[in-house]
């Protein structure tokens, strides 16, 4: 019998992290904090923590969006 109960969620990959971005912040200004160190990140930008957590970048996505 399978895992029952259990819901398989996929970690998020780098268009639905950029498209999540663009949808928050606008293409230019998505454009520009991809590409900017971010304290939260150990001073790395989203771009090079993406393949290593990118449910933590796609988190950030979501607190840009609660900060406004």
């Amino acid at each position: 019998m399978g895992e029952v109960g259990r819901e398989i969620i996929d970690a998020p990959n780098r268009e639905d992290i950029w498209a999540a971005a663009v949808q928050v912040m606008g293409e230019v200004q998505a454009r520009r904090w991809i590409k900017t160190a971010h304290s939260k990140l150990d001073g790395k930008s989203p771009t090079r923590c993406i393949e290593e957590d990118p449910m933590r970048i796609y988190d950030l996505v979501a607190l840009e969006r609660a900060n406004g």
